[in-house]
């Protein structure tokens, strides 16, 4: 079940967003000023932008002391470097949400505060290039650019758990991957629709003959070029991935192993994807011959991997890790739970497996998204909510 929503949670912060209520607008010259609580990190955290050493940032934004936050809620990728994040405050005597944006480029927090509806919070979604902020009796759309003010306009659509209506657009533009029920005439499998025509395909039909154990469904996880990748779920759990060729209409599936999935990578300059199999490996594929699984860790020490000892240093003692790539495929994130230790984030070349960045919490994180070239990671404690901004070269 962990693995399930630990897939499900990335999946969604990968490709979705959300809004609601009444907002504050941000003054017309809203840009994004300094995080004063910054300081340097090559060595330890520090603020603004990127060096031209090419060095990664790592920027430490504590909300509760600079937006007032007591909790968050939810982070999702908005685009052009930044991330919203949804948090809870008191305002005379009342608890309320707001809507904020973290501007990776810079590692800071935006200027504007938008004011969020009063019932309750569900998630949010990405519907295409739309972003939603989704309550249980209402919904925002939200538009506009954080530096210069956002706007939250209500609209029909509706959002739950038990019904995915997010679309997850092919490169080109032409195709769009959806669950929703009523485009997938009820089946709920990822189905892809042709923008212009209309057309249908679903590569995958999953299973449902009322023994759950049985029961399967695909889920979109992206497109690479002209390939369309899919995970394939069961109950409780992953269960293999698939790989249709929109050029050929030729659907390879991969079902040999329990718990096994791959995960949501932007492909640009490499041809892979990254893989885990029961958070005892990871490794990557090569679309180019989709068959072959090229482990790079393990926990069985003898696994033949030729980067094991790469990732060894770094993962021997984790209890847990997930993968993804980040900015366009150029990179291999790894997180893990450090034994009862905190969080460990690394970043590798997803050519060369060099290590680029490696950073370490106390804490443990409560969620983390990519945005363009950084990722954001949210802490949760007693003393703060906080985010950690890793901005990469």
């Amino acid at each position: 079940m962990k693995k399930l929503i630990s897939f499900i949670l990335l999946f969604c912060l990968c490709f979705t967003f959300a809004a609601c209520g009444k907002n504050t607008p941000a003054p017309a010259n809203s840009g994004t000023e300094p995080d004063s609580s910054s300081s340097g990190q090559s060595s330890e955290q520090s603020g603004g932008q990127q060096t031209e050493t090419g060095e990664p940032k790592i920027t430490s934004i504590n909300l509760r002391e600079k937006a007032g936050a007591e909790s968050v809620y939810d982070m999702f990728d908005y685009g052009d470097g930044f991330v919203g994040v949804v948090i809870v405050k008191t305002v005379d005597g009342e608890r309320k949400m707001f809507l904020r944006f973290i501007d990776t480029n810079y590692g800071r927090l935006a200027d504007g505060e938008y004011e969020l509806g009063g019932d309750d919070f569900v998630f949010t979604v990405d519907r295409g290039n739309s972003h939603y902020i989704c309550f249980e009796n209402s919904t925002f759309e939200v538009s506009g650019d954080p530096r210069t003010g956002v706007k939250l306009e209500p609209i029909e659509f509706r959002y739950s758990y038990e019904r995915d209506d997010s679309r997850l657009y092919s490169p080109d533009g032409k195709w769009y991957a959806t669950r929703d029920p009523d485009v997938t005439d009820k089946k709920g499998d990822a189905t892809l629709v042709n923008v212009v025509t209309g057309e249908k395909i679903t590569p995958y039909v999953g299973v449902n003959n009322g023994d759950f154990e049985d029961t399967t469904s695909s889920i979109p996880v992206g497109f690479a070029g002209d390939k369309f990748i899919f995970n394939i779920v069961g109950y409780e759990w992953l269960a293999g991935y698939g790989i249709y060729d929109l050029s050929t209409g030729e659907t390879l599936i991969f079902d040999d192993k329990l718990d096994l999935g791959v995960f949501p990578a932007r492909i640009n300059e490499t041809n892979r994807i990254p893989y885990e199999f029961d958070r005892e490996e990871f490794g990557f594929i090569d679309l180019e011959a989709p068959d072959v699984r090229h482990p790079l860790y393990t926990k069985e020490k003898d696994s033949g991997s030729v980067y094991q000892e790469t990732f060894e240093e770094l993962l021997g003692g984790a209890t847990y890790f997930t993968v993804s790539a980040a900015a366009g495929g150029k990179y291999l994130a790894v997180i893990a739970e450090d034994d009862g230790n905190g969080m460990i984030f690394a970043v590798y070349d997803f050519r060369t497996f060099d290590k680029i960045c490696e950073h370490r919490e106390d804490e443990y994180m409560n969620a983390y998204v990519f945005s363009g070239n950084a990722a954001v990671f949210m802490f949760e404690s007693v003393d703060a909510s906080r985010v950690v901004v890793v901005t990469l070269p």
